[in-house]
């Protein structure tokens, strides 16, 4: 083992450099106790990257939740108005406004006769059909 001491030394020291620790590895007569120094050193910095590493990772992942979220009320926001502006439902909704249009109308000349003909010429029965036609198509159309 001692034939490996030497050698492992100067990994250790290129390792620190490339870490950026300072030199914990000198060349003593005592080598193995260096060596000891030097990975608990090492272990050190290994510790630290690894907690900062945990760190990147959980925003990391709070990132990509939200934009998760945010994507997701972004499709569901587009497929709402894709599914408005077909051309069916555009014409299918131009068909609803021009039925109650014709339903206002008539209903608006039903109340003008009433308002302005004689008693006799709407009946009771005539005012509680259109009341009833009204309640029906009303929820039809919605």
């Amino acid at each position: 083992m001692a034939d490996y001491i030497p050698y492992l030394l100067g990994v250790i020291r290129d390792i620190e450099d490339a870490l950026n620790i300072p030199q914990a590895v000198r060349e003593t007569s005592n080598g193995s106790v260096e060596l000891v120094v030097a990975i608990r050193r090492l272990q050190e910095k290994i510790a630290t990257l690894e907690a900062s590493l945990k760190h990147v990772q959980s925003a990391a992942i709070s990132g990509m939740n939200a934009a998760h979220t945010i994507a997701s009320h972004d499709l569901a926001t587009a497929k709402r108005l894709h599914a408005e502006s077909r051309p069916e439902a555009i014409e299918s909704e131009r068909s609803a406004n021009a039925m109650l249009t014709a339903e206002n109308e008539r209903l608006t000349n039903a109340l003008e006769k009433i308002k302005g003909g004689p008693p006799n010429d709407v009946t009771n029965a005539e005012v509680a059909g259109w009341a009833s036609y009204i309640a029906t198509n009303a929820l039809r159309m919605f």
